[in-house]
């Protein structure tokens, strides 16, 4: 009940009947019916107020507004746009142009690989993608080779890179991968995650001697033949000569012998 009458809007009230009996005690006119009324009605107006008061109520009259306190928008949820599904960079192997697999080289020889590629992703492959050794003989290729050109999807390329074949004999087998703008890499299959390669032989210093000397070979192998078809000839011309010889000489001898017997 204290903390109610102690309110602000209870204190206005009393200030304003308070100040209603103070204009009725200064009124100068003589006392009449008429003049004690005002300060019987504001006592009556006071003890109203006070009465509703104690019952917790306040004439209509004299309520006041309470300011309610303002409400602070509530802020909504972002809602992130949707995001355009990413696209897939995926490659097919279609031929080697240049150096197929096993091509015999001289140690040291310098040679150009091209590989023919298709672009079977949904990505478009440009300037800022690369073709890139991975792993086995580099042979004197550089590291990473841009793509010269944008390739669209289905598209196809042809990828170039100059390589030197090692000087010591043996098979020899790069293996190579493409990498996107952003530096992950890919390449063919299905899952478009394998390597492509080359691979070349160098063939060792005895396989070319060998083979030199069976060229050889094959080249005079007729001089023998004719040789003998020549030699035959004389052999037959020089049999009847030699008989003759061998006839005559016992004969004269055979013939003075049996003469002188008698």
């Amino acid at each position: 009940m204290r903390t109610f009458l102690n309110s602000p809007v209870i204190s206005r009230f009393l200030m304003l009947a308070t100040s209603g009996l103070l204009a009725a005690c200064n009124l100068q006119a003589a006392p009449s019916p008429t003049s004690a009324q005002p300060a019987t009605s504001a006592a009556s107006t006071v003890q109203a107020i006070l009465t509703e008061a104690s019952r917790g109520t306040v004439p209509p009259e004299f309520a006041t507004s309470t300011p309610q306190p303002t409400a602070s928008p509530t802020p909504q949820p972002t809602v992130p746009s949707p995001t355009p599904a990413s696209c897939t960079d995926k490659a097919a192997f279609v031929d080697d142009v240049t150096i197929r697999d096993n091509t015999e080289l001289d140690g040291g020889e310098s040679f150009v690989k091209t590989w023919r590629l298709q672009n079977v992703g949904t990505c478009v492959w440009s300037t800022a993608y690369n073709l890139v050794f991975i792993g086995g003989t580099r042979m004197g290729a550089p590291s990473l080779v841009p793509l010269p050109t944008h390739v669209n999807p289905q598209g196809t390329v042809d990828l170039a890179v100059d390589m030197i074949a090692p000087s010591t004999s043996g098979t020899y087998q790069g293996f190579w991968k493409l990498t996107n703008a952003k530096g992950d890499y890919f390449g063919i299959g299905p899952a478009g995650d394998q390597s492509f390669w080359v691979k070349i032989v160098v063939p060792s210093p005895d396989v070319g001697t060998a083979t030199a000397t069976k060229s050889a070979t094959s080249s005079i192998s007729p001089t023998p033949s004719s040789t003998s078809e020549a030699s035959s000839t004389p052999t037959a011309s020089a049999t009847p000569s030699a008989t003759p010889s061998a006839t005559d000489s016992p004969t004269p001898s055979a013939t003075p012998t049996e003469a002188s017997t008698p």
